[in-house]
C-alpha cells in the first residue's frame, strides 16, 4: 500500500510504502531458501571442533516448517504471521530453531490485528521480535543470534523515522546485524578463539536477508510461495547424519562431574503450573506474583499461560492463579532444598538409598554375534542377555511413561527393554522437532512422563513441547544416552513422575560420561595440535584430549575418566567400528577399572566411535 504521509523532519509528504503479506510471504520463501543452500557453511561454524555442528540444519528446518505454515494461511498478514509462528514453534530444532521459533512469535504479535505495516509498525514488529527472543532464554548471553537480533532491531528503528518505504527500514536493519554479527567474536571468547562468528547469527542473518532482497527486486517477485523441500525431503535431511570415518589404527580420512554442595536457599519450593483462560494479562500475573519468591517466568498468551517461580508459599501461587483464570492444571510442586541435600549427598559419595541394583544392558536371545560385529571366537564378552531392572515395559494404568531420544538401533533396544514407551529418533547432528517430541508425549500411555533429551541441545525444544504438552510433562537434564540408560535403571512406571524424578535424577548425578569422536578441523587441546580427522577424547562435554591413535586417544579418556578401580565401567560403539579397536578399548578400561566391571555393548549410534559411561 502506498499512501501520503508527512516526514517529521520538514513536514513534506511523501508517498510511503507499507510491508503487507506478499512481502512476508516472498521475503520468507527467499530466505528459507538461502538458508538451505548455506546451512552447511552455518554449521561449520561450530565453535568445537567435534562432528555436531547443526545449527544452520536446525534453522532451516525450523523456517521450512514456519513457510510450510504461513502459505497453507488465509492472505492477511496477520494470519500468515501467527501461521509461521506456530510453525516454528512445532518444527523447532535444537536450541537454535527454538529461539528462531521467539524471533517468529514476537514478529507476529507485531502483526497482531493488521494488514499492512508502515515503516515505524514494521520497526516495532522486528523489536518484539528481538525481545520475545531474549525473554525466551533463562540466561540470555551477548555475542549470540540474541545479539544480532538486537543489532536488526536497533537498525530497523533508527531508519524508521525518517523512511519512506518498508525497504529502508530492512535495508537499515540488515546493515546493523551485519556489524553486530562481526562483533560477537569480541563478546565471546570461544568465537575469538575459532576465529568465526556466531553460528545462529549468521542464520538468523541469512533468513532476514530475505527481506533485503525483495527490498531490491520487487519488480521481479520471488513469486512462488510453496515450501522450499516437499515434507519426505525434509524428514530425511533431518534424520541422515553424517557417518563418522572409519576408525583406525592410524589417523583416518577427514569426512566434568561438578561437585555439589549443600546450599541454603531463600526459596525452597520450585512451583509450576498451568493457567487457561486467563482473565489477567502475563504483567498482571507477573505482578501479583513477584513478591512470592524469584525465578518468575509467565510465558504463553490467555489461552495457556505457563507459570514457573521459586517460592516459600506454594499455596499463595496457585491461589492467586486460581482468580487469574478459568483452570489451573499441570501444578508440580518440588522441594528443591530436599533436591540439593540428595544431590549433595550424590557428589559426596554417601551411601546411596535402596535404589534397584545395576544389572548388565539387556541383550537379546539367540542374537547373531558376527551380525554384532562380536568376533565368532569370543575375543571380547558378547551382549548377555541377563538383564533384570524393576522398569517394567509400558503397560496401561501405568502413573508415569518414560520417553528417550536416540540414535542407533543398539540403544533404541537397550531403552524400550527398560521401559521406554517412546524412542525419539534423534541425537548429535539430527535433533528432533518439537512436533515429534509433542506426538510422543501424546502417545505415551501415562497421564505423566519423563522425557530424556539425552543431549544439551535438544533439552530447550523438550521443555517447549512439555510446554505445549496436556500432559503433566517432566524433562530430565540427561546429556547422553548412557546418562539416560542409567537414570532408567531407577524408573518405574508405577510410581509418580516426582518420585521418579527424584530417583532418576540421583542416578544422574553418579554417571560421567566419555565419548571418542573425530575432529572436523585442525584445532589445540591442551596445547597440542589435533589434525582434522585425528580422535577426540571428550568427558561431560568437555574435549580433554586429541590423538591420531585410537589407543592413545582411549588412554588418555579413560585415564580421567575412571576415578577409582573400583567403578563401573559400560562400553557402547557405534556404527562402522569393528571388533577389534572394541577390544581395544575394553582392555584400556578394564585396566583402569581393574577391580570395577567392564561391559561392552552395540549402540550402533553415529558419529561417536565410543560412549562410555563410569558409575
Amino acid at each position: 500500500m502506498s499512501v501520503l504521509h508527512p516526514r517529521p523532519m520538514d513536514g513534506t509528504f511523501v508517498k510511503m510504502q507499507w510491508f503487507g503479506v506478499t512481502h512476508f510471504l516472498s521475503a520468507l520463501s527467499w530466505g528459507v531458501r538461502q538458508l538451505g543452500q548455506e546451512r552447511e557453511s552455518i554449521n561449520a561454524l561450530n565453535v568445537f571442533p567435534v562432528p555436531d555442528g547443526d545449527t544452520g540444519t536446525n534453522m532451516f528446518l525450523t523456517a521450512s516448517r514456519a513457510l510450510e505454515e504461513a502459505t497453507a494461511a488465509d492472505r492477511s498478514l496477520a494470519t500468515c504471521a501467527q501461521a509461521a509462528a506456530r510453525g516454528a514453534l512445532m518444527g523447532a530444532r535444537g536450541n537454535s530453531g527454538v529461539i528462531l521459533s521467539q524471533f517468529f512469535r514476537g514478529f507476529a504479535q507485531g502483526c497482531a490485528g493488521r494488514q499492512e505495516l508502515s515503516p515505524i509498525q514494521l520497526a516495532a514488529a522486528i523489536r518484539a521480535a528481538t525481545e520475545t527472543a531474549y525473554r525466551a532464554v533463562i540466561t540470555p548471553v551477548e555475542g549470540t543470534i540474541l545479539s544480532v537480533g538486537k543489532g536488526l532491531a536497533r537498525g530497523a528503528e533508527r531508519a524508521a523515522y525518517t523512511a519512506s518505504s518498508w525497504r529502508e527500514v530492512v535495508t537499515a536493519a540488515y546493515q546493523a546485524g551485519q556489524e553486530a554479527l562481526a562483533h560477537t567474536p569480541e563478546q565471546l571468547p570461544l568465537l575469538k578463539r575459532a576465529g568465526v562468528v556466531d553460528a545462529g547469527g549468521q542464520g538468523l542473518l541469512t533468513l532476514f536477508r530475505g527481506l533485503v532482497e525483495l527490498a531490491e527486486h520487487e519488480e521481479q517477485p520471488l513469486a512462488t510461495f510453496a515450501p522450499v523441500l516437499p515434507t519426505p525431503a525434509r524428514e530425511s535431511l533431518a534424520t541422515n547424519s553424517p557417518a563418522a570415518p572409519a576408525a583406525a589404527e592410524t589417523r583416518p580420512e577427514p569426512s566434568s562431574h561438578r561437585g555439589i554442595v549443600r546450599t541454603d536457599l531463600v526459596y525452597r519450593y520450585c512451583t509450576e503450573f498451568l493457567v487457561r483462560n486467563a482473565r489477567w494479562s502475563a504483567q498482571q500475573i507477573k505482578d501479583r506474583l513477584q513478591p512470592l519468591g524469584d525465578s518468575l517466568l509467565v510465558v504463553g498468551d490467555p489461552s495457556l499461560f505457563k507459570i514457573h517461580v521459586h517460592t516459600n508459599h506454594p499455596g499463595e501461587a496457585l491461589e492467586i492463579a486460581l482468580q487469574a483464570g478459568e483452570e489451573l492444571s499441570a501444578v508440580h510442586i518440588n522441594n528443591m532444598s530436599e533436591q540439593n541435600e540428595a544431590a549433595a549427598a550424590s557428589a559426596a559419595h554417601s551411601h546411596p538409598d535402596a535404589d534397584p541394583p545395576k544389572a548388565d544392558p539387556p541383550g537379546k536371545e539367540g542374537d547373531n554375534a558376527l551380525e554384532r560385529g562380536v568376533p565368532a571366537n569370543g575375543a571380547w564378552p558378547p551382549v548377555q542377555a541377563n538383564h533384570s531392572s524393576t522398569a517394567a515395559s509400558p503397560v496401561s494404568g501405568a502413573q508415569c511413561a518414560a520417553i528417550a531420544v536416540a540414535a542407533g538401533s543398539g540403544f533404541e533396544e537397550i531403552l524400550r527393554s527398560l521401559g521406554v514407551a517412546e524412542v525419539v529418533s534423534g541425537g548429535q547432528t539430527m535433533n528432533p522437532s518439537t512436533q515429534e517430541l509433542l506426538d510422543s508425549m501424546n502417545r505415551a500411555p501415562a497421564p505423566s512422563v519423563v522425557v530424556l533429551p539425552n543431549n544439551k541441545n535438544i533439552f530447550l525444544t523438550a521443555k517447549q513441547a512439555a510446554r505445549l504438552s496436556s500432559k503433566e510433562v517432566h524433562v530430565l537434564d540427561s546429556t547422553s544416552v548412557p546418562q539416560g540408560i542409567s537414570a532408567l535403571l531407577a524408573f518405574r512406571p508405577d510410581l509418580p513422575a516426582a518420585e521418579n524424578i527424584r530417583r532418576m535424577r540421583k542416578r544422574l548425578a553418579e554417571v560421567r560420561t566419555g565419548a571418542i569422536t573425530y575432529a572436523v578441523r585442525d584445532t589445540e587441546v591442551d596445547g597440542r595440535t589435533v589434525k582434522a580427522g585425528d580422535y577426540l577424547s571428550i568427558i561431560d562435554g568437555q574435549v580433554v584430549a586429541g590423538s591420531a591413535q585410537l589407543e592413545q586417544a582411549a588412554e588418555e579418556l579413560l585415564r580421567r575418566l575412571v576415578q577409582r578401580k573400583d567403578q563401573s565401567v559400560t562400553i557402547y560403539w557405534g556404527e562402522g567400528v569393528d571388533s577389534s579397536q572394541v577390544e581395544v578399548v575394553r582392555r584400556i578400561a578394564q585396566q583402569q577399572a581393574s577391580e570395577g566391571e567392564v561391559d561392552v555393548y552395540p549402540g550402533g549410534q553415529p558419529v561417536y566411535y565410543f560412549l562410555i559411561a563410569v558409575e
